[in-house]
């Protein structure tokens, strides 16, 4: 497991195998290769200088005569490097702003086979695969000796696996390594920050020579002299009277000076894949010994952790102790001497695996840290012994071992809550979590993509997820389905299968079409298919209750299947809260009847009482048996926010405050039932009553959430967004009053496309609308003034595409408006560019243009292009908020813009175009001063009839940012003389009067703008 972040954890034991056993003995083989390697760390300069020796044993039908090499310490060499280019893919931009004193290489490289010289290469596009040809063919059975040095510039343990932090050592990944060879061929792969190994079993033989005060852990067993043991017994005894004094806040955590003096430590191991090794001067350490359940084999445990993390680590042992015994009983004995778990909190990521040893990185409580331990320490089940192509099946070593996390969790914590794993107290029901049980932690992550329609199936390759679909597909949702699968099946069964594959595939590289031999196993193959879809497709299982019939003291249960998997699920009957009698229900149609045994009397029946079965939409997967409205759960109000729970009918309510200076200090409420979820149904209501204009005011969203399946799109909303405000007020004028009101009525749809590849960022939304305006104004009647409510209509069209990449994000929407006497077509771009050594500071660019395409000059003019955004009294639709809209006597209101069409940063009446216009607006990097500060420059060019004949109108001067994207202040130093002029005219003779605010606060859709980010 690499970058764990609490996304859950899990695997699927769908994916697991390669073939019929009786095939797959015909035609399997597996290389060996025996490693001798001698390594000395320097902690001055942080480089390790080696010889390597290895024998390479030809068990294949095939004559080699070349052999792809893994050099995967170059892969922190330079920005071009697969590693490199993923990292910024999934938008991680700690190595491409990095130092080249904080990246690593590999080099002194010099092959020879059989101590002869030999010709070799390193790939040109990928750095960290090279190439061995070989002296002469290596024919089946055949072994040859391939011996080099080599020499490591460890990078900053900050990036990735490899790496020190300061004078402590993560060697990760560090020695050449041949590629695998099966009987798929050859697998060279790059080294990734996302996405694991595969590798040779073999024999390591390696001797690592540090400073003499430097504490080591490694793969394997250390063949230790008297003056070692010594030295690691003095720690241990040492940690223990730490722990048992209890006197911890003095622990200093600084590293002590190094030992001029050198010490050589050796390790052995055999039937592993890879050798990993971590060494620091400050460890403290504690050990122990287990006894296997079944072959009584005496295991030795170990930790390795820092002063600064001994209240966490000192209860370690039993940790690493269980999680040994428990992988050892449901899965196989382990077959090693010794288990290590090492503390890397200054390292990147949540916690790697090698064989025997473990590194954990921080944790932030004591059962987070269990967690993690238990999850990597699995790993020598699931990647060390069952050593599956990881890069290519993720599934099969992170998912299946989440499942076994999460089993550990629920067999010795039976009463876990979520809250514990989000370290608040089991008493404390924060926001509804305390009283949700761990298992919610693996399904959310998987409902947080499914759910949003946004999830990847679980058959693809590391490299082809998104960082969230990694974590919740490869990890939660194999751990969901894996305990769906143990229940249906039943544990017993489930157990001899798992079992059955471990002995079957020991020290072997499974490939999933081996799954075939536990379906065998299982069923004889009959649910072939329902395996197939639940991983290599996202089809959905969703099933509801449509209606309940009681008759001759029996009932019935009508079942609709509203998902795209005839999946096995359970039915129960409930009373008082306790199931009665369950069903599974195996032959699955569309529509089903399920019947109960008679004389039952239960309170309501329940698909998947215990959530077992991963249904995606539980709302309505209960009915009751008495009473109105069945089917509707009780209704839960909530002040501020709770967690979604399928069993009630949610509704949240917030006290709201506001003001503007038409309506004054505005109260009211607001309901919603936005969750971590999308409804079928959401909605957010906000009344409000104005204290100024006496008036009753507000705005409702109301919207149905499509999430249609094997279509084009990710997801419809269809709604109405309504609001109603005071927009205009004067003195007290008879028959009229003292204000203006507007209401707006706006249907819409909004689409979200799916993207082909998530991880190009590329997002496509399209946006209709009807916005039906009523506004307040005066006629003049022969009776004297009136005030009279008109009506109109405005229809937007709106295209986008949006590229969220970190280094040259942007956004290109093009719109078009009309109403029944115009049509306004206009389109912009939107742009960031990274400055290299400048982290997460852009150069913005910004192009617009729109023509007009019919009407005549009065139908189009309240429409008219606007060269400086749109001001109080400018926004046609309505779609943002004023602090004082039309009022333009006061400064403060009357310069408060929201960035449109020309975005000029000066107000200026020029330039206001019916016909055509085209702008480009340009921002500096920020610098903070006090807040941060950028340059602006804005061009904007239209028809000269506007423009007192200036071709361009421009200007220049600094932005001062209070919020980003919401809230800022311009104050222009240059602009062009027509503007210069043209202030003058309009009254702005001082310099401060031409500072403009930008508040963009319009008109938000939150469920749209989450589902568009959730990848």
């Amino acid at each position: 497991m690499y970058c764990r972040q609490k996304y859950i954890v899990a695997g699927l034991v769908c994916l697991i195998f390669a073939f019929h056993f009786s095939y797959a003995q015909k035609e399997y083989f597996q290389q060996e290769v025996n490693y001798t390697i001698s390594v000395k760390l320097n902690d001055r300069n942080h480089t390790l200088s080696g010889v390597e020796q290895f024998e390479y044993i030809n068990h294949s039908p095939d004559t080699l005569k070349y052999i792809y090499i893994h050099l995967w310490p170059n892969a922190y060499k330079n920005s071009n490097t697969a590693m490199a280019q993923q990292m910024l893919q999934l938008k991680n931009t700690s190595f491409y702003y990095s130092k080249p004193e904080e990246r690593g290489y590999i080099d002194s490289l010099n092959f020879q086979i059989d101590s002869k010289p030999c010709k070799w290469a390193i790939n040109k596009d990928t750095i960290d695969i090279g190439i061995i040809y070989l002296n002469e063919p290596l024919l089946p059975g055949k072994s040859i000796i391939i011996s080099t040095p080599f020499f490591v510039k460890i990078p900053d343990a900050k990036f990735s696996r490899l790496g020190h932090a300061d004078q402590a050592y993560y060697i990760t990944q560090w020695y050449p390594k041949p590629a695998v060879y099966d009987k798929y061929g050859w697998h060279p792969m790059p080294y990734l920050h996302n996405g694991e190994f595969f590798s040779e079993f073999g024999s390591f033989d390696v001797t690592i020579t540090v400073p003499q005060n430097y504490y080591l852990a490694a793969t394997g067993t250390r063949i230790d002299d008297s003056s070692e043991t010594k030295f690691i017994q003095d720690r241990i005894n040492y940690t223990k009277q730490l722990i048992n004094s209890n006197s911890f806040d003095k622990l200093n955590n600084d590293f002590p000076i190094s030992a001029t003096q050198y010490k050589t430590i050796r390790f052995l191991q055999s039937n592993v894949h890879d050798f990993a090794w971590f060494a620091d001067k400050r460890f403290l350490v504690l050990n122990d010994e287990i006894e296997l359940f079944e072959s009584k084999k005496k295991v030795q445990t170990y930790l390795f952790f820092t002063p600064q993390n001994i209240k966490l680590w000192k209860d370690a042992l039993e940790y690493i102790n269980e999680a040994t015994l428990f992988y050892s009983y449901y899965v196989g004995d382990y077959p090693y001497q010794v288990v290590t778990a090492v503390d890397g909190s200054s390292a990147a990521g949540g916690g790697m695996e090698y064989p025997t040893i473990t590194l954990i990185n921080k944790s932030d409580n004591a059962k987070m840290l269990e967690e993690t331990i238990v999850h990597e320490v699995g790993h020598n089940w699931f990647y060390g012994i069952l050593a599956s192509n990881e890069r290519e099946y993720p599934v099969m070593d992170e998912g299946m071992n989440s499942f076994y996390e999460m089993r550990y969790l629920y067999t010795k914590y039976p009463y876990l809550k979520l809250s514990t794993t989000f370290g608040l107290k089991d008493t404390n029901d924060y926001l509804g979590i305390g009283k949700l049980p761990q298992k919610k932690y693996y399904q959310w992550a998987y409902l947080l993509m499914a759910a949003h329609n946004a999830d990847m199936p679980m058959s693809y390759p590391a490299y082809k997820y998104t960082e969230m679909n990694y974590g919740c597909i490869v990890y939660a949702k194999t751990a969901v389905v894996m305990d769906y699968l143990k229940n249906y099946f039943t544990d017993g069964k489930f157990d001899d299968g798992i079992a059955f594959y471990y002995r079957t595939f020991k020290f072997k590289h499974p490939y999933p079409a081996d799954f075939k031999t536990l379906l065998d196993y299982f069923e004889g193959g009959h649910n072939l298919k329902l395996f197939e879809d639940l991983t290599t497709t996202n089809k959905k299982i969703d099933y509801r209750i449509a209606h309940i019939r009681h008759k001759d003291g029996s009932y019935q249960v009508k079942i609709k299947n509203k998902g795209q998997l005839n999946a096995p699920f359970v039915i129960q009957a409930i009373k008082n809260n306790q199931i009665i009698t369950e069903l599974w229900k195996t032959d699955i149609s569309k529509t089903m009847r399920v019947s109960f045994p008679p004389d039952i009397n239960p309170d309501y029946f329940r698909i998947d009482y215990n959530e077992v079965v991963p249904d995606i939409d539980k709302h309505n997967n209960t009915i009751r048996t008495k009473g109105l409205f069945r089917k509707v759960e009780p209704l839960q109000f909530n002040f501020g926010w709770r967690v979604d729970n399928p069993y009630k009918t949610q509704i949240h309510y917030l006290p709201m405050v506001g003001w503007n200076y038409n309506d004054g200090t505005l109260l009211g409420l607001s309901f919603y039932n936005l969750g971590i979820f999308p409804k079928k149904w959401e909605f957010n209501i906000t009344p409000l009553y104005g204290l100024k204009s006496k008036e009753f005011d507000g705005s409702a969203d109301v919207y149905r959430n499509i999430f249609p399946y094997q279509t084009p799109f990710k997801i419809i909303q269809v709604g109405t967004y309504a609001k109603k405000y005071t927009y205009q007020t004067f003195n007290d004028v008879p028959n009229v009053g003292n204000h203006f009101n507007y209401a707006k009525i706006e249907p819409y749809v909004n689409i979200i496309f799916k993207q082909k590849n998530p991880l190009n960022h590329y997002s496509q939304y399209l946006k209709l609308n009807t916005s039906i305006i009523f506004e307040d104004d005066f006629s003049t009647a022969t009776s004297g003034l009136q005030k009279i409510t008109q009506s109109r209509f405005l229809s937007e069209y709106l295209f986008g595409i949006k590229n969220t990449g970190v280094l040259y994000p942007f956004t290109v929407e093009t719109k078009i408006e009309h109403t029944d006497k115009m049509v306004k077509l206009s389109a912009y771009a939107f742009g960031k560019i990274a400055v290299p050594n400048l982290k997460k500071n852009f150069f913005e660019w910004r192009i617009f243009g729109g023509s007009f395409v019919s009407g005549s000059t009065a139908d189009k003019a309240m429409f008219a292009f606007r060269p400086s955004g749109y001001t109080n009294y400018q926004d046609y639709a309505y779609n943002n908020y004023y602090l004082g809209r039309y009022n333009t006597n006061t400064l403060l209101y009357q310069n408060q813009f929201v960035e449109k069409e020309g975005n000029m940063k000066t107000y200026t009446a020029l330039g206001y175009s019916t016909t055509w216009m085209a702008a480009i607006n340009l921002k500096s990097p920020a610098v903070k001063f006090p807040i941060h500060a950028r340059l602006f420059f804005d061009a904007v060019m239209t028809d000269a009839n506007y423009t007192m004949n200036a071709p361009v109108l421009y200007d220049a001067g600094i932005e001062l940012v209070v919020v980003p994207n919401i809230w800022s202040v311009y104050i222009p130093l240059a602009m062009s003389k027509e503007l210069q002029d043209n202030l003058k005219l309009n009254g702005y003779d001082k310099w401060y009067k031409s500072i403009r605010i930008s508040l963009n606060i319009g008109h938000i859709n939150p469920r749209f703008m989450a589902v568009q980010n959730i990848e």
